[in-house]
């Protein structure tokens, strides 16, 4: 019998949490900055892959974290300079990308659309927003800790017999690269 990833539920939830920051000392200016919360919850310990799709390229990062059955994504939208800059960056997952768009430093909300689905599960990608004006899409994998083997120094692995039970791009997780970039060309890097 060829070995299978580990399948089972997920659970989902978002909310955007709005954070107050003051700027500009001594007057303190203050403004209001997005984020999005993605909860999620699983009966088995879960290791996590951040992925961003960018204009056909698909950047990974693999979560340093302890195995967990509980966790959160967050997804910032943080201003360049509130004052003096439309530029935004959108970070997650460490990856971030700077874009100008004034409509997205105010209130990202009304640009970007949630896509958690009604069902998931380990193993398999779990869409969680994607901004359309840009062509970024924010996804994680959630990996039950079983598929997986613990390296030194926090770092980890797909165990190599998995590696043909996950799409052709993400075989890559199990050579031991904590982070990549899968077609950089279409992202014109």
């Amino acid at each position: 019998m060829p070995p299978e990833l580990t399948r089972q539920p997920v659970e989902l939830s978002a909310e955007w949490v709005p954070k107050t920051v003051a700027i500009d000392p001594p007057r303190l200016t203050k403004h209001l900055e997005w984020g999005l919360r993605v909860d999620l919850a699983t009966q088995v310990p879960v290791r996590r892959v951040g992925l961003m799709y960018l204009r056909g390229a698909l950047s990974w990062s693999l979560w340093r974290s302890d195995p967990t059955e509980q966790w959160s994504e967050s997804v910032g939208f943080v201003p360049w300079n509130w004052a003096t800059s439309d530029g935004v960056g959108v970070l997650y997952a460490g990856f971030r990308r700077w874009v100008a768009d004034r409509e997205l430093k105010e209130d990202p909300r009304p640009l970007v659309s949630v896509t958690l689905p009604p069902l998931a599960a380990t193993g398999e990608i779990i869409p969680l927003c994607e901004i359309p004006r840009y062509d970024i899409v924010l996804a994680v994998l959630a990996l039950a800790e079983s598929d997986t083997q613990r390296r030194r120094h926090h770092r980890w692995r797909l165990r190599p017999a998995l590696a043909e039970c996950v799409p052709t791009e993400f075989a890559v997780l199990a050579e031991g690269h904590q982070t990549g970039l899968v077609n950089p060309r279409a992202a014109g890097e």
